[in-house]
């Protein structure tokens, strides 16, 4: 009787793992012919047949037509059903808690936001929680399983325990994010840092697609990094490589938050735009910013210095310069690290001002990036926009659950942007 409960038990085993082997295929490659699946997974066509009728009659795929025919009949075409499964994708700011639930193509179909809090670690887990719970009390989340929960946060992560370990933004560390919320909502946890789901997302549904390499530069308040490598999100041993913003670009300059002197993101930043702004308002400087902020240099924002640029103001095009400047600095010296052939740059300062920003950072990148180097790099808007990392996020956990983690992300998914 045990021997037949184990032998019961290992074809059980085997069947999960046949039936994730083909969904796994049939996402990264639908629209796919069974043929062609049996050839890929070493499967018989049989086991195939059998496993695949059943995903159909879950609707967890779909027939979506017919293939080019070998010889005989034309094969149905199998693709995954987009909407069978859905994901939860958060990105944590300094501010708020923004979600999305989304299908299995990556289809926002829900949003939910609170205010980030932060005061404890309890208080920053419990607003997460509450996103995630205003997600899966919408309609959407009841119409179909939630499979996982994906958290982009700034810091430094241990991804295999979804972990933030440190994060100088948060003011946070040690908080036990993935516990807390797998033992909350019963799902698993995936947790990275913000940058590197922007360039997951970018990479697979964005400006990156097909690209074995790409650096996304983040380009706001703040300046951050994020590296696709050999097709493969690439993270360093403790999860936080890309770390552009403490990257010394002047051995005596500004003091940075972090202790170090003449980082890139006391010079090269919307903030240390913004920061050299207000010095120069209250110094009583010639500039349409003052009327902007009402006399009041603590008033200043991103938002007033490329109103400034857009008003012709000579003072905030100065500013612009020289912040761009010392970013393409910190770029180059990363093209010169790692060679790579596509710049993804995303933020709300390239929103607004895209040829502007992308055309300034591709010359003085060029003027600092070695030869060989220069001649192959192309630096372009990312396409994802604000929801980039979200949508990292919501992606991380549909890889996870299609246990497609370590497949290159170039090995393109039926994914739509």
């Amino acid at each position: 009787m045990s021997t037949q409960k184990n032998s019961s038990g290992n074809a059980g085993w085997t069947k999960r793992v046949n039936r994730s082997l083909l969904l796994r295929e049939i996402w990264l490659d639908g629209p796919i012919s069974r043929a062609e699946l049996a050839i890929r997974t070493e499967l018989s066509p049989a086991t195939v047949t059998s496993l695949t009728e059943q995903m159909l009659r879950e609707s967890l795929i779909q027939e979506v037509g017919k293939g080019v025919s070998r010889g005989g009949r034309k094969p149905i075409l199998l693709s995954v059903n987009p909407g069978a499964r859905l994901a939860v994708g958060m990105e944590v700011t300094t501010e708020r808690v923004l979600g999305s639930l989304m299908n299995l193509h990556c289809d926002i179909v829900e949003s939910f936001e609170a205010p980030v809090r932060l005061e404890s670690a309890a208080a920053f887990v419990e607003s997460l929680a509450a996103v995630v719970a205003g997600l899966l009390a919408k309609d959407a989340a009841r119409a179909a399983p939630v499979v996982g929960i994906g958290v982009a946060c700034p810091g430094l992560i241990d991804v295999e325990t979804a972990e933030l370990r440190y994060s100088s933004s948060l003011g946070l560390e040690r908080v036990p994010v993935g516990r807390e919320l797998e033992r909350r909502f019963g799902l698993p946890v995936a947790m990275h840092k913000g940058m590197n789901m922007s360039a997951l997302a970018e990479n697979q549904l964005g400006a990156g697609k097909g690209e074995d390499h790409l650096v996304y530069v983040l380009f706001d308040r703040q300046i951050g990094l994020g590296l696709v490598m050999d097709g493969r999100m690439y993270m360093g041993p403790q999860g936080g490589a890309g770390e552009i913003g403490h990257m010394t670009v002047e051995i005596n300059g500004p003091y940075c938050r972090c202790g170090n002197r003449g980082c890139l993101c006391v010079l090269g930043s919307g903030e240390s735009m913004v920061a050299n702004a207000a010095r120069l308002v209250g110094q009583g400087a010639d500039t349409i910013l003052a009327t902007y902020c009402n006399g009041d240099p603590a008033q200043l924002t991103i938002e007033h210095v490329l109103e400034g640029i857009e008003a012709g103001d000579r003072l905030a095009r100065t500013l612009f310069n020289e912040t761009v400047e010392y970013l393409a600095a910190g770029i180059a010296n990363v093209v010169n690290l790692l060679g790579p052939r596509l710049i993804a740059i995303g933020g709300r300062i390239v929103r607004r001002h895209p040829d502007l920003v992308v055309q300034s950072l591709y010359s003085g990148i060029c003027k600092r990036a070695l030869p060989g180097y220069r001649d192959e790099v192309k630096v372009l808007q990312a396409e994802l926009g604000s929801k980039a990392a979200e949508l990292g996020a919501g992606l991380m956990a549909i890889r996870r659950y299609l246990n497609v983690e370590g497949v290159a992300l170039s090995k393109r998914a039926q994914v739509s942007s």
